[in-house]
């Protein structure tokens, strides 16, 4: 992995975090998340199985902003197998709709997302076929999602990036968070 490229994308996203919340009243949050992603490439699911366990620790999406304003958001997603390996870190800003109104404790939202992504990826297509590059690319999606709370949220997202070298990295995602922290 190239951190000369990955280290200021991830300070600078870590960064915005806090200043995007300024406004808001419950601050930034941190914590663990984990998830499945599916991909939607029948190549990348012949290679690394159809669902891809991920998890880490981060800005959890279920930070509330007011409504309409735009908020960074960074996430990851990787998977290794049999000498093939992705990494994509998606740097994106997400535009928010909540669908009530009022202080329940459960909201349902809708978001959509877009940005860059870090993608680090050297994968076996073929017997003596090997892809790899480390660049940055389109990233984007759309999310659906429900906070059960203050602290867990719930969510289903189709992500989109840009294809590298004719591989399709879009996929479905299933996330689980929970806030830790709060600043």
């Amino acid at each position: 992995m190239n951190f000369k490229i990955l280290a200021p994308v991830c300070g600078l996203a870590f960064l915005a975090v806090p200043l995007a919340h300024a406004q808001d009243d419950q601050g930034a949050q941190i914590g663990p998340y984990v998830g499945l992603y599916l991909p939607q490439s029948r190549e990348l699911r012949n290679i690394f199985g159809d669902t891809i366990l991920n998890f880490g620790i981060g800005p959890i999406a279920s930070s509330r902003p007011a409504e309409g304003k735009i908020r960074p958001e960074i996430s990851a997603i990787a998977a290794s197998k049999n000498g093939s390996k992705f990494f994509i870190l998606p740097v994106t800003a997400a535009y928010e709709v909540r669908f009530n109104r009022g202080n329940e404790r459960t909201v349902p939202y809708a978001r959509a997302t877009a940005g860059a992504a870090y993608m680090d990826y050297a994968i076996t297509r073929a017997p003596g076929v090997r892809a790899s590059r480390k660049t940055v690319g389109f990233a984007g999606g759309l999310e659906v999602g429900v906070l059960l709370n203050r602290n867990l949220g719930v969510s289903a997202k189709y992500n989109v990036f840009s294809k590298q070298q004719g591989i399709d990295f879009n996929g479905l995602s299933f996330n689980l968070s929970f806030s830790l922290a709060r600043f």
